[in-house]
């Protein structure tokens, strides 16, 4: 199931106005921080992933929280410990033309579908068999020593 498949599984239909106005919110939230991406198909798949996490939040809670609090959460709760894990050598260094946001996207895609082959993996480790299998140069090669057998 890829990212927006799975928003429409788990998250209300919105206009496109309010979309827009999200995604405008969006950029702007995180304009101060290191977080960028290429292109509006990769700002709407992060709006997914960020509606997906709200979803959940919201099941857990019992309340529906609103859109600004979302993205807080998935900043913090979401985001910030996977770029940790992005922004070491080994990853980051595998893929020099992309940025830091292009690489979360990437590899939480990546985690969620070896999750459902292997439900204990960890995000470390999805990051680096992501690196191993679609990176290049040294840092790939050295990726391949810190991914478990997977």
């Amino acid at each position: 199931m890829n990212t927006t498949q799975s928003t429409h599984t788990h998250a209300h239909a919105i206009s496109p106005e309010v979309a827009t106005h999200r995604l405008t919110r969006l950029k702007n939230q995180l304009q101060t921080t290191e977080f960028t991406l290429g292109n509006e198909r990769e700002w709407q798949e992060l709006a997914d992933h960020i509606e997906v996490h709200k979803y959940f939040i919201n099941q857990s809670i019992g309340r529906t929280v609103t859109w600004d609090e979302a993205v807080f959460s998935w900043f913090e709760n979401v985001y910030t410990p996977l770029s940790w894990i992005i922004d070491s050598w080994e990853v980051s260094g595998a893929f020099p033309d992309k940025t830091e946001g292009q690489l979360y996207l990437a590899i939480s895609t990546h985690w969620h579908y070896l999750k459902e082959r292997l439900p204990e993996i960890t995000p470390a480790d999805a990051a680096h068999d992501f690196a191993s299998h679609y990176g290049s140069g040294l840092a790939r090669w050295f990726s391949r020593f810190l991914q478990p057998s997977l």
